[in-house]
This record gives structure tokens, C-alpha cells and sequence, in this order.
């Protein structure tokens, strides 16, 4: 069975596939950055995991009620 590009993927050039490749690659790096440095470093600033969980919780819910209000805050 054959599968044709989608369309768009067809008019960009052939040298395009590096790029996103990079760019996919450099959102993962910073992902995975994100994900095993970041709490090594609230533990030795907060010092306990309960504050840690407090503050993620805390941060959150932030997180959400920005995103939900965020078509409102651009007005």
C-alpha cells in the first residue's frame, strides 16, 4: 500500500528533514533536561520533598489557570 506525503510535507525541500530532525532532537534533549535536573535542584534548594510536591502542585494549578484564561488575558 502506498502513502503519499501530506501535501504541505511535499512542497518544502528535501534538506527541510535535517533541520526538523534537529530540532526534534534539540526539543528532547531540553525535555529530558528539564525532567532529571530541575528537581535535583529543588531538592537542594527547598530541601524536603514535601515543599517540592507543594510547590509543583502549587505551580500547576498556576500553570492551568493561566492556560485556561489565556485567550481573555490577550484581550
Amino acid at each position: 500500500m502506498f502513502i503519499r506525503r501530506p501535501l504541505f510535507l511535499s512542497q518544502l525541500s528535501n534538506d527541510v528533514g535535517g533541520s526538523l530532525a534537529r530540532l526534534s532532537g534539540l526539543d528532547g534533549f531540553a525535555r529530558a533536561t528539564l525532567v532529571s535536573v530541575i528537581p535535583l535542584v529543588a531538592l537542594k534548594a527547598f530541601g524536603s520533598k514535601d515543599v517540592i510536591a507543594s510547590v509543583y502542585f502549587a505551580s500547576t494549578i498556576f500553570t492551568l489557570i493561566f492556560t485556561i484564561n489565556l485567550a481573555y488575558l490577550e484581550r
